[in-house]
């Protein structure tokens, strides 16, 4: 049996070797400290039959991820201020302040699919930053944010963190040479 230690051409993954992209938003991709990748969950139904107990698969469900950035500050525009660029993105999907009576707009799963982060990708990359594979989360929304904390007593980075829920995600494998990974709907 082969392992990749006595196999030059076998590559192991690397958590730290990935990039994170949000199809919209300002958040650049060199500030994203941390990301899960999908995972999804296959509910067991049961079914009782006389004195037994059979299981069989029911749905599958994409389970949310949670994506750690660091936040900086700018002065011009969002780009690279998490924050704000979060908090601009709830804005474009549909949320408003309750600054006046007149405030009638909502959430809307179309507006923070498509206006929100737009498609979120994930990709593994190689050594030579070749991309391996590629995950597309399709059709993210924010669900949970946490604008991270102060404290005089540490020299640490303010994170902010984001969980994700999204319908399906898509695997693009890639052969790891410097290409474009495949586009799938």
């Amino acid at each position: 049996m082969a392992n990749f230690w006595n196999n030059p051409s076998l590559e192991p993954k690397r958590q730290y070797k990935f990039l994170l992209e949000f199809g919209k938003g300002n958040i650049e991709k060199f500030l994203v400290k941390r990301a899960d990748k999908p995972k999804f969950t296959v509910n067991a139904v049961q079914h009782d039959f006389l004195n037994h107990r059979f299981f069989y698969p029911g749905k599958l469900v994409w389970d949310p991820i949670t994506i750690t950035v660091v936040d900086v500050a700018t002065t011009a525009s969002s780009k690279g201020n998490a924050t704000l660029a979060i908090m601009e993105a709830i804005g474009r999907t549909g949320y408003e302040l309750p600054t006046g009576i007149n405030s009638t707009k909502t959430l809307s799963k179309e507006n923070s699919t498509k206006e929100g982060f737009g498609i979120i990708t994930l990709s593994t990359i190689n050594s030579e930053g070749a991309i391996m594979d590629n995950w597309r989360l399709m059709n993210p929304f924010i669900t949970a944010v946490e604008f991270g904390s102060l404290d005089y007593s540490v020299e640490e980075l303010v994170e902010v963190t984001l969980t994700i829920q999204y319908d399906y995600a898509i695997l693009n494998p890639g052969s790891g040479k410097d290409e474009k990974m495949p586009k799938r709907p």
